[in-house]
């Protein structure tokens, strides 16, 4: 039969089976009021003759639009139907939705003064560690594998600590790790030696070998010729990177602020489980 090929009479029918398959405690929840206008704007009968067309490569029929059209508002009235029962609640997929729907709303919520030159130094003054540079240092080093040093690799390489002190070349054992990495930033240096090594070069005093340094390759005598310690830019040298971290913060600030006024309208109890010693 024709009736039974009609996309709308299929519509309906599903409609009315998510409904009965509802669990009942769901369908008795309580109903919530919501408003009894529908309106179907313009915009949203074009976008449904763009996507029919999209799809049928050709443009829908006068009967065929009355059809989408006809949908669209059972479609509305069904989501509205389902809102005034509840029949949102405990539902993971519906809810996650309108999460992402209210985190949008907060996000539009946002508005961005301009700020000025002085509240752009303020907030440089305020979070001055945030843009310091990184340090650099100028390192010399010469590596032993710890196979080849036997059972006390400290005391194997305090006679060769003294050579390089005296000004004498040695020479270590072979390896891919460059002798001398020039004006290189810390976190350079430890992506290379391990975050270890790096830290323990930030002590050392500059033009003396020291060591043994230990990595995750074997032992280091190390030299540090040069250390720049990081430095804190003026306004002018970091403008962008200020102007940017201070929108990212006053945005923050005011979806906080949005967040607590969503929250002011309600009551919260939490029942924490009877196995947890303590609530977090």
């Amino acid at each position: 039969m024709k009736l039974l090929k009609e996309p709308l009479l299929h519509f309906l029918v599903l409609g009315a089976l998510i409904f009965l398959l509802a669990p009942p405690d769901t369908r008795r929840a309580a109903p919530v009021r919501v408003e009894s206008d529908i309106m179907i704007p313009a915009a949203t009968i074009d976008r449904l003759a763009d996507d029919f067309e999209a799809l049928q490569a050709r443009a829908p029929s006068d009967a065929e639009l009355r059809e989408l059209v006809d949908r669209e508002i059972l479609a509305e009235a069904y989501a509205r139907e389902g809102f005034r029962r509840g029949l949102e609640r405990d539902d993971p997929i519906v809810q996650r939705r309108l999460r992402e729907k209210m985190k949008l709303l907060a996000e539009e919520s946002v508005r961005l003064p301009t700020p000025d030159d002085d509240t752009l130094r303020a907030f440089l003054a305020e979070h001055a560690e945030s843009f310091r540079s990184e340090p650099r240092l100028s390192l010399r080093q010469v590596f032993f594998d710890p196979e080849q040093l036997g059972p006390e690799p400290q005391a194997a390489l305090a006679p060769l600590l003294g050579q390089l002190r005296a000004g004498d070349e040695i020479e270590g054992h072979e390896t891919l790790l460059p002798s001398f990495r020039p004006d290189a930033p810390l976190r350079s240096l430890a992506a290379t030696f391990g975050s270890t090594f790096a830290d323990q070069l930030t002590s050392l005093p500059v033009g003396e070998w020291s060591g043994p340094l230990q990595s995750g390759f074997g032992f280091h005598l190390v030299q540090v010729e040069d250390r720049k310690a990081g430095e804190v830019p003026s306004l002018e040298q970091a403008l962008e990177e200020v102007r940017a971290a201070w929108e990212q913060a006053e945005t923050e600030r005011q979806l906080s602020a949005f967040n607590r006024k969503l929250m002011e309208q309600y009551d919260v109890s939490i029942e924490w489980p009877e196995n947890r010693e303590e609530s977090p």
